[in-house]
């Protein structure tokens, strides 16, 4: 169990930008389980506890089931100490790859390939919003992307106010009869989207609808 005493502030960062561009409060940074941690405040002992857990989970590879009473922050610890991780991770592989012999090693993965992707799920679209509104109030500016169905993100005048199977069917009428703007110009300017990119993401649905399954 990590004490208060072995996770004190290491540093103390100087003011930041934020996303208005203004300036920001300097975060207080921690050593947690070796990993250096940005806090937006002064953390708890059970906060440190957490994301101490997190982050050996991470080093291990293991799956965690973790809880803490409500309102003690759960998700800003989850975000603050995963992000804080494969930044950690991302430092040790880029000087791993710096290293002469490394770089001569056949087939060494690329910095990208190295460093994990992350997913963060949840039940319902208003919790993604809530992990969303956390993460900005943290250091960590990750590129980030909000996936689901086309209930919460289509943008047709008509479809958008049906739900379920109706909207299902009218999406497929409005495509098929090029009467969806929205999709017709994806299909003509669809060159200039990365398909290694819709590649991966349609991987990745396969994989976690196997899962669910399962």
């Amino acid at each position: 169990t990590l004490s208060l005493h072995d996770a004190l502030p290491i540093c103390w960062l100087k003011p930041c930008l934020d996303l208005r561009g203004s300036v920001a409060h300097a975060m207080p940074t921690y050593d947690v389980s070796g990993v250096p941690v940005e806090f937006p405040y002064d953390a708890y002992e059970c906060q440190l506890n957490y994301m101490s857990a997190v982050v050996r989970a991470l080093d291990n590879g293991d799956n965690a089931l973790l809880e803490s009473p409500t309102g003690t922050g759960k998700t800003l610890c989850l975000l603050c100490a995963t992000l804080a991780w494969r930044r950690h991770h991302e430092k040790h592989v880029a000087a791993k790859r710096a290293d002469w012999e490394a770089q001569a090693e056949p087939g060494a993965p690329t910095l990208e390939q190295s460093c994990p992707r992350i997913w963060y799920s949840s039940r319902t679209h208003s919790q993604l919003k809530q992990v969303v509104h956390e993460l900005k109030k943290t250091s960590y500016r990750p590129a980030t992307v909000v996936v689901g169905s086309r209930e919460h993100f289509c943008i047709h005048a008509s479809v958008r106010r049906h739900s379920g199977a109706k909207q299902n069917a009218l999406c497929k009428r409005a495509r098929d009869e090029n009467r969806c703007p929205f999709y017709t110009g994806l299909r003509t300017r669809g060159k200039k989207v990365n398909s290694s990119i819709l590649a991966r993401c349609r991987s990745e649905e396969r994989r976690v609808g196997k899962e669910c399954r399962s």
